[in-house]
């Protein structure tokens, strides 16, 4: 006991005083003119972009590009060219639907008479044909189904095996005029595309894992899957007699399938709302934005929501709800259970990470980024999260008006700090960063100030300075006065574990 009694003395200062701290570091800013139609994230975290092409002098062709987090980049590659494409003489192939999957995707491709699917994955795109061109296509239990009229005078569900080549049908869907197909995990639904001009109730079938059918009747039509809830209750839209658009719930049961409207576009209704689910949270929290449009212009909301199996979906107003919060988001992800925030205020990003659990904000060494020079316009921002790693595309326009094209990989670091958190120790910051002339490194404290070190990739001190003062303007040089190479820089205090890193830019 009397160990025990010494532990707690000498360590619960220690423990109390312990705080999660979350840091945002930069490892790359790549600038590349690459046109970005599709992206994803290799297992070792380096970023692949996709692209394709229209027809122009007689070419088409589906390219590929790889990023790294360290900076490099790969040359852009031709995966997949349409002129080898079998019924290339139905014309150019139109961009049909993308398939999402883990870690790959189909991305399918068609002309007037055929249909291209590539299966990509990484740095591969694997080609295969189908000589039709059906209605919509749905990636279900490993295979692709789709509705056409293969060998009927009415459209049928038909099942295409990529791997055999082989198209098998596996629903007559005689009963319906315009079916179409969604998946809803381990269901597939069968509904009619549109609304039709009669009174009688619409079929709609669900097909299990094993391609049983039960059919209910509704006055529900063009029924697509938007987001999963579990496995038997999800958001959805479809369509209902003299309605536009509605969405709501829809929920699965042995032998029932139930409808709850949430929101409903009609004619006469000046206002219109929907809801597009973002991802789940700990706790059955699920994230939401709330889009509303009126005659009064159009605004959108962020949103949590709490699932119950028992009673369904609820406004959550717990932490982090509260006024203004929300106000200038622009990116939210899930990061290790933890509510990703990122708003763009003034010029600059803006970090916040909510711990739902301790129902308290974890504490950035640094929570503002400003990455382009104030000269610049940014005019585009499209943020990619893959583990614990951002890649942030910005477009901006220069003092020049040129459009610049930047991806900036960030990784971001929690570690718990037994720092005083009433006496913090002292923070760098850096501006412009990136630059291409000179940075100004300035210091947030007024402590008695340490020589300041500049270190290259390779942590090799390229540049010390003995009295940089509370603020101290870089001009890319090392200690012999020779203009560094545009790279990735750091700098500390003497004595300091703190880093803060520089990318210059070429000029």
């Amino acid at each position: 006991m009397k160990y025990l009694v010494m532990f707690l003395f000498l360590f619960m200062p220690m423990l109390i005083c312990a705080t999660l701290v979350a840091e945002f570091i930069e490892t790359a800013c790549i600038e590349t003119d690459f046109y970005l139609r599709l992206s994803m994230f290799d297992t070792d975290s380096t970023f692949c972009m996709y692209s394709w092409n229209y027809p122009t002098a007689g070419t088409q062709q589906f390219k590929f590009k790889r990023l790294y987090a360290d900076g490099r980049q790969e040359d852009e590659q031709v995966l997949y060219d349409f002129a080898n494409a079998p019924g290339a003489s139905g014309g150019f192939y139109d961009h049909y639907q993308t398939i999402f999957l883990e870690r790959a995707f189909y991305v399918i491709f068609e002309n007037s008479s055929n249909m291209i699917c590539l299966f990509v994955s990484g740095g591969i795109a694997q080609a295969f044909h189908l000589p039709v061109s059906p209605e919509n296509l749905t990636s279900f239990a490993g295979d692709l189904y789709f509705v056409a009229s293969l060998s009927y005078p009415h459209a049928n569900v038909w099942k295409w095996t990529l791997e055999t080549g082989e198209i098998s049908m596996v629903y007559d869907a005689s009963a319906f005029v315009y079916p179409i197909l969604s998946c809803f995990g381990e269901n597939l639904l069968i509904s009619e595309r549109s609304i039709l001009d009669t009174t009688e109730p619409y079929p709609i079938c669900v097909l299990d894992a094993q391609l049983n059918p039960t059919v209910h009747y509704g006055d529900y039509a063009g029924i697509y899957n938007r987001y999963a809830f579990d496995e038997s209750t999800y958001y959805a839209s479809w369509l209902q007699p003299n309605v536009l658009d509605c969405g709501g719930v829809i929920s699965f049961g042995d032998e029932t399938l139930d409808f709850d409207l949430w929101t409903l576009t009609d004619y006469l209704d000046p206002v219109s709302t929907t809801f597009r689910f973002l991802f789940e949270l700990p706790n059955n929290l699920h994230t939401s934005w709330r889009y509303t449009a009126s005659i009064y212009g159009d605004y959108q909301t962020f949103r949590l929501y709490h699932h119950d199996p028992n009673t369904g979906l609820s406004i959550y107003n717990g932490f982090p709800v509260a006024p203004n919060v929300f106000d200038n988001l622009i990116y939210s992800a899930n990061f290790q259970d933890k509510l990703l925030l990122i708003d763009y205020v003034e010029d600059r990003f803006v970090f916040r990470l909510a711990d739902l659990d301790a129902a308290q904000w974890v504490s950035f060494t640094e929570d503002e980024w400003q990455p382009l020079p104030e000269t610049s316009l940014l005019t585009y921002t499209r943020i990619y999260k893959d583990g614990d790693r951002l890649v942030m595309n910005l477009t901006s326009q220069d003092a020049n008006q040129n459009t610049v094209r930047q991806y900036y990989f960030l990784k971001l670091n929690l570690s718990t700090s037994t720092d005083d958190p009433v006496n913090p120790p002292p923070a760098l910051a850096a501006y412009p960063n990136p630059f291409k002339e000179s940075i100004t490194i300035s210091r947030k404290n007024d402590q008695a100030h340490q020589a300041l070190n500049i270190y290259n990739l390779r942590g090799q001190k390229v540049r010390s300075i003995a009295d940089a003062g509370q603020a101290y303007d870089w001009d890319g040089r090392d200690d012999l006065g020779r203009s560094l190479g545009a790279g990735i820089y750091f700098v500390r205090e003497s004595g300091s574990k703190q880093i803060l890193k520089l990318v210059k830019l070429k000029q």
